[in-house]
């Protein structure tokens, strides 16, 4: 999957502007504050339906504005034409088109556009806590495989009226485990064993594409896994869950919170025996999260036969001398890769047999 075309309106600090990319290695060099994140956000955008920066549309608004527009032409693998348009109005909301047909539900377009972003604004899960690690698993595998997707909307609302319930029944001092209840731990529990055992599935793949990807990156082998609370796939994780929320149930009433399923599972980062957030120095959490992204990348496409579009925010500054030489050899394998930088030195980088677009702002 590549993007060759990007149009942008009212959006961040852009009025209106268009830019072309290659489909090889683009890089977007400005100072600071010239927009070059805001150009991976608009492209994150498509791809997505969201922002990467922020949860609410109405900040990536320019001043004073009503709507913004955002637009690109994309190409994939067999070089079919995807014309996606995402319009925002404030106070209303916005409505997603892809090759001129309105989608119904934003989710639609999860999966069409395959998209790998590393910023510092973003998901640093190398160093972050469980609920940002818990949407990382929850994005990547989204991405390709909608069933889960379905699942992990559904076990959402149903989660939520589980504990809008709850709160009722505190307020109540009703601490009966009764058929309402039973009835939404049945639907509850359904979804949960779709997500619990997909994550398991995953991890086993992605572990050894993340060990791969470390091992050329830093050019050493070490000791590095992947692994959630309770790693080993339990037949019985429906009968457990199941008791686990009858059990919980007093509880959970106390507290008006579900304190039982998959939104709760913690994921571990394991480096040299330990997670990497509480031992690792910091250029090895970032050295592990470039791995991460790179791993991510190679993921979707064996899932996807279609490579994604990486998007790279100030990648080398996460990097010293040697990583950036090696991350450049990796990057001319097959992705496109839009780039953000303030330094043109890093055009040594790459080979010269390697073509490099680039794309200069200039201070507004």
């Amino acid at each position: 999957m590549h993007i060759k075309h990007l149009k942008i309106v009212n959006f961040r600090n852009y009025k209106s502007s268009d830019f072309d990319f290659s489909e090889g290695v683009n890089i977007i060099f400005g100072p600071n504050g010239t927009g070059k994140t805001s150009i991976l956000e608009a492209i994150y955008f498509l791809g997505i339906s969201k922002s990467f920066r922020t949860s609410s549309d109405r900040d990536m608004l320019s001043f004073s504005e009503e709507h913004f527009h955002v637009f690109g032409e994309f190409y994939n693998s067999k070089k079919q034409k995807l014309l996606v348009n995402f319009n925002y109005q404030k106070d209303v909301g916005k409505k997603a088109f892809v090759n001129g047909e309105k989608l119904e539900k934003l989710t639609e377009i999860i999966g069409k556009i395959p998209i790998v972003i590393l910023s510092p604004e973003y998901e640093n899960i190398s160093s972050s806590g469980p609920l940002l690690r818990r949407k990382f698993l929850d994005r990547v595998i989204s991405l390709t495989d909608r069933e889960y997707l379905k699942k992990l909307i559904d076990y959402r609302n149903i989660l939520r009226e589980r504990n809008e319930l709850l709160k009722d029944y505190q307020r109540k001092a009703f601490f009966d485990y009764d058929v309402l209840m039973e009835a939404i731990d049945e639907r509850l529990v359904d979804c949960a064993v779709y997500i619990y055992t997909a994550r398991r599935n995953f991890l086993r793949e992605f572990r050894g594409i993340v060990r791969k990807e470390m091992e050329e990156l830093s050019g050493r082998v070490r000791i590095y896994d992947m692994r959630l609370d309770r790693e080993s796939l339990e037949e019985d994780y429906k009968d457990v869950l199941k008791k686990k929320l009858l059990e919980n149930f007093p509880r959970d009433v106390a507290i008006a919170r579900t304190t039982s399923g998959p939104h709760l599972e913690r994921l571990s980062i394991i480096f040299d025996g330990k997670d990497i957030r509480d031992i690792g120095s910091q250029g090895e959490q970032k050295i592990a999260l470039v791995a991460i992204k790179l791993a991510e990348a190679e993921f979707i496409y064996n899932r996807l036969k279609e490579r994604p579009i990486l998007l790279f925010d100030d990648v080398f500054a996460y990097l010293d001398e040697n990583h950036r030489q090696n991350l450049c050899c990796k990057l001319v394998s097959g992705c496109q890769i839009i780039l953000t930088t303030t330094d043109k030195g890093v055009l040594a980088y790459f080979s010269k047999d390697v073509t490099v677009e680039a794309i200069e702002l200039d201070v507004a």
